[in-house]
């Protein structure tokens, strides 16, 4: 029985504040699904750079813990203490006991990851009739074609966002978060370019090679404008019956009040941040995005707001950036090496 359970995964993809997590809680509580909630950061973390660096077993088992177990383990104290007493989660133990069951012998990347599942699957078990699990991790929609040789009754559901939106969100995280991984706010928004635009062309095209009835898509503003009408669809790609709990967002059936850095609670499914990105952006941002996405924009019927030659001049000063702070370039005519070597 947990073997036909652990070849029947539900994927969630996406680039991040894009809307994953929005949708990994609105699954969290149906009977049919064990979700693991949180970003399991699999996809970003773990594979396929375990692999390339030939990490040892233990080294596995440690990126593992230190990934999705600290990203359980975060969600978990945005609750209150009472819903955690309720819940009753031994990460400790969890973690204990996941080094001992995954310790034996080597295991293959899908195995740690159907390990991770079978193992959250017996420390917290609410149903008996678990049909499917649920994995969330942003950006995996770029590693689709290995999911599905893993998988091939798996089912895709990649996240969408308008992208000036998406930065929109992104910078609101700016003071929080994102200044301590990125060293200017223009290495953030290259970052938007880079994969959000990558992720959203592999949507387009992961649903041509596996089929609409293998991958969907779905936009975050269908799902914050339209929730009922959108968790219904859902409920009929993964094949499962809709339910009002769908429309709840929770973590291990505990209201869930939403991860926006400006702090704000939420108890339902809220669009108050939706087309929002030009209270919440510049202009010369949005033209940056607007030029390098477009083409994509147009594909997934987002409207367009910037005369080209705005967006022209726009991406050409977002290069002036670019040029000069990549590993690649160099900082005075000196430094190039034909240069150099004519000098001799």
């Amino acid at each position: 029985m947990d073997e036909d359970f652990l070849e029947s995964p539900v994927f969630i993809g996406g680039h991040r504040k894009s809307g994953t997590t929005l949708l990994l809680n609105l699954l969290d509580s149906h009977p049919e699904l064990l979700t693991y909630p949180a970003d399991s950061g699999f996809f970003y973390g773990y594979f396929p750079i375990s692999e390339i660096e030939n990490y040892s077993q233990q080294e596995k088992i440690d990126a593992i813990l230190n990934l999705s177990v600290q990203n359980f383990e975060s969600e978990l104290n945005r609750l209150s203490e009472k819903d955690r007493k309720e819940i009753g989660f031994d990460l400790d133990e969890f973690k204990k006991k996941f080094r001992v069951l995954n310790s034996e012998s080597n295991i293959t990347s899908k195995q740690m990851l159907k390990n991770l599942i079978l193992f959250y699957k017996e420390n917290f078990s609410v149903s008996s009739s678990y049909k499917k699990w649920v994995e969330k991790t942003t950006s995996s929609e770029i590693y689709a074609t290995e999911i599905f040789q893993w998988f091939p009754n798996a089912k895709f559901i990649h996240v969408i966002r308008d992208p000036r939106d998406n930065w929109g969100s992104l910078l609101s995280g700016w003071d929080k978060r994102y200044r301590h991984l990125n060293d200017t706010k223009e290495r953030l928004l290259q970052s938007l370019i880079d994969r959000c635009k990558l992720g959203m062309e592999f949507g387009k095209y992961n649903q041509e090679l596996f089929g609409s009835e293998k991958y969907m898509i779905i936009k975050y503003e269908e799902l914050t404008q339209n929730p009922e009408e959108t968790m219904k669809k859902i409920s009929s790609f993964l094949e499962i019956k809709f339910n009002s709990i769908l429309l709840k967002p929770t973590i291990c059936g505990k209201l869930w009040e939403g991860n926006n850095f400006e702090g704000k609670k939420f108890k339902s499914v809220s669009n108050t941040n939706t087309n929002r990105w030009k209270e919440r952006i510049s202009e010369k941002d949005g033209m940056i995005i607007e030029y390098f996405f477009q083409d994509i924009m147009k594909y997934y019927d987002y409207q367009l707001e910037f005369e080209l030659r705005e967006k022209v001049n726009a991406a050409k000063e977002h290069y002036k950036w670019q040029n000069y702070t990549q590993n690649y370039s160099f900082k005075t005519v000196k430094d190039i090496p034909f240069y150099s070597e004519s000098k001799k």
